[in-house]
Formats: structure tokens, C-alpha cells, sequence
């Protein structure tokens, strides 16, 4: 019995909730990000850890930097030690994970690795790890913040990923059947509501006369289609299983060793956002 990864997270409309444009869109019949850069980053494994609200966001820093030519394997450790979510391996919302990374950086997996188990207690083995310092080797997105879409259509993250060379990280919804999934086109027939869960589209294409998206999950490269799975196509909006689309610009390379520069700098931002805070409630008070 495959042994369930949990993965419950809240997605929430906190910034950059964007209406869907009534646009002529332009794209190719089929797209594979995988077939762009002549490899592909590897497959996370979250283990027992709701933290799919932070592996894909690292996973999609991967693809911008190999899209670059700059790629290295980041690390989801620093987002669940240092972003201030309280209970990381019980969810979290995606935007939390982009706004840590504008500020602080990512980090490379060799020098900050991942520390949970595949396999250990339902919530992994995080509990209260300290935030260490390290070197960013990425921060981004390097617009002001990604678009969040609830009522994403299928035209848009198409000419998305085709023409800006990039995933698009979205929220779906998990029920019972999923587990079951090894090979194929997905499409939910039954089964209990499990929980939402974060991953990224890295293309899309047909079979026979239906239409997919072609999906990487944070499972490791054993499960599914080599860690990947397809999902029949539908639109976000009405679906009982996409939620949200979140349309991203590429991450920006540190090609030298900040040192904690970037982790100082956010560190004294929030210190001085505090005192600012502190003189407005003394001053109003007068």
C-alpha cells in the first residue's frame, strides 16, 4: 500500500489576483518543457511533509535557472526553517514561499539539504529546526510578484508556457483515485476529498481526442511517469479539481556568494518596519 505524502496546504488570494483578459492568445499545438533546455531538473521528494506549498516554487526556481544555463539544485529546507510558517509541514500558501525567496534567496541543496524523511512521522521529521545562514544562489521572481489566477483558462497557460519557457505553478485538489495513479491520463471518477496539493505544469498535449496537461509532482522520480503525471484538460474555472494558476517570471542567478547578505538585509527590512510600526502607534496615541 503506497504510503500516503500529505500535502494539505491553503492557497490564498492574498496578492496579485488578476482577472482573465478576453485576449487572442497565440501557442503551439503541443509544448514539453522538458524538450527545451536538453535536460530537465530532478524530481523532489517532500516526503511525509505537507510542504507542496514550497518544493514546487523551489522546483520552478530549478527550471528558470536551467533555462539560464545556471542550473543548480535548490533546497525547499530554507523555506520550511526561515519563513516564518509556524507548522510548514502542515501546509502553507504558495505566495509565502515566492515572497521569502524575493528576499532572502534560495539556497543550493548541497549546502543546505532538505532534511525530511520519505518515510517517518506523518508531519516528517522537521520540528523547530533552526534557520541557518547561507549563501543565495537565486532570488526572484524578478517582477514585483507573480499573478495569481483563480479562474485560470486554458489559453493563457498555454501561450504562458510556451512563451515564456517557464512552468506554471497551480493548486489542485486530491481525492482517493489519484493514489492510484501510475501511468496514463488522470481524471478523477471517485474517491473521498483528500486535501489540495501544490505542482507545476510543464506542458501539454493530446491523445487520440483528448487534450492534458503534462504535470511534474514532488514524490520522487519512482512514482507516477518518471515523478511525472497527465491530467485530462480542463479550466480552472467551475473545476472541482484545478484551483489556482500562478503565472511567474524567471528567478535571477547570484552568481557570487552573498554570504547571508540577503538574509541581513531582510532581517534589518522587518526590523525597521517594526519600529516604524512602533513610532505610528506612539505617536497616534498623543
Amino acid at each position: 500500500m503506497m504510503c500516503i505524502r500529505l500535502f494539505l496546504f491553503a492557497l490564498l488570494p492574498v496578492i496579485s489576483i488578476a482577472a482573465t483578459p478576453h485576449t487572442a492568445r497565440s501557442y503551439p499545438a503541443q509544448f514539453d518543457l522538458r524538450d527545451s533546455f536538453g535536460s530537465t531538473p530532478g524530481i523532489k521528494q517532500q516526503g511525509n511533509c505537507g510542504s507542496s506549498w514550497a518544493v514546487p516554487i523551489i522546483s520552478f526556481a530549478e527550471w528558470s535557472l536551467l533555462k539560464q544555463g545556471n542550473y543548480v539544485e535548490l533546497s525547499a529546507q530554507p523555506l520550511l526553517d526561515c519563513a516564518g510558517n509556524a507548522n510548514p509541514c502542515g501546509g502553507g500558501p504558495m505566495n509565502d514561499a515566492f515572497d521569502y525567496l524575493k528576499v532572502s534567496g534560495a539556497a543550493a541543496e548541497a549546502d543546505y539539504p532538505y532534511t525530511v524523511s520519505p518515510e517517518g512521522d506523518i508531519w516528517g521529521t522537521w520540528n523547530n529546526n533552526t534557520c541557518q545562514t547561507y549563501d543565495a544562489v537565486a532570488t526572484g521572481p524578478a517582477v514585483s510578484s507573480p499573478t495569481f489566477l483563480p479562474n485560470a483558462t486554458i489559453p493563457e497557460v498555454k501561450e504562458h508556457l510556451s512563451a515564456h519557457q517557464l512552468p506554471v505553478p497551480i493548486s489542485m485538489e486530491i481525492y482517493n483515485d489519484f493514489y492510484d495513479y501510475s501511468s496514463g491520463i488522470y481524471s478523477h471518477t471517485s474517491g473521498a476529498h483528500v486535501g489540495s496539493h501544490g505542482v507545476l505544469i510543464v506542458g501539454y498535449g493530446s491523445e487520440s481526442t483528448t487534450e492534458y496537461w503534462i504535470v511534474q509532482n514532488s514524490w520522487g522520480p519512482s512514482w507516477g511517469e518518471s515523478g511525472y503525471f497527465r491530467i485530462q484538460m480542463i479550466d480552472w474555472g467551475g473545476s472541482n479539481l484545478l484551483d489556482w494558476a500562478i503565472l511567474a517570471d524567471d528567478f535571477t542567478y547570484v552568481p557570487e556568494p552573498s554570504h547571508g547578505l540577503l538574509q541581513l538585509t531582510a532581517l534589518v527590512m522587518l526590523a525597521l518596519v517594526s519600529i516604524r510600526k512602533r513610532f505610528k502607534i506612539c505617536t497616534s496615541s498623543k
